[in-house]
């Protein structure tokens, strides 16, 4: 039993790693987006009680916002 909790450990440590690690040459833009979509999807599951509709309209609708963030038309 404990060898499968370290392994699980081991794995979800490793994933986190490479998580970050692919967001490293994301644009200013990408990045807002991003952390809009995963705020959205909070914020949607807290309203909604945990819907999957109201998680996933959340991460839309953030990430929709975070995208438009500091914007400049040039």
């Amino acid at each position: 039993m404990q060898a499968m909790k370290t392994s699980i450990v081991y794995a979800l440590l490793t994933i986190a790693f490479l998580g970050m690690s692919a967001c490293s040459n994301m644009s200013t833009r990408d990045k807002n987006t991003a952390i809009g979509a995963g705020i959205g999807a909070v914020g949607g599951a807290v309203l909604t009680g945990g819907s999957a509709l109201g998680t996933v309209g959340g991460a839309a609708v953030g990430g929709v916002i975070g995208n438009q963030i500091n914007t400049k038309k040039k």
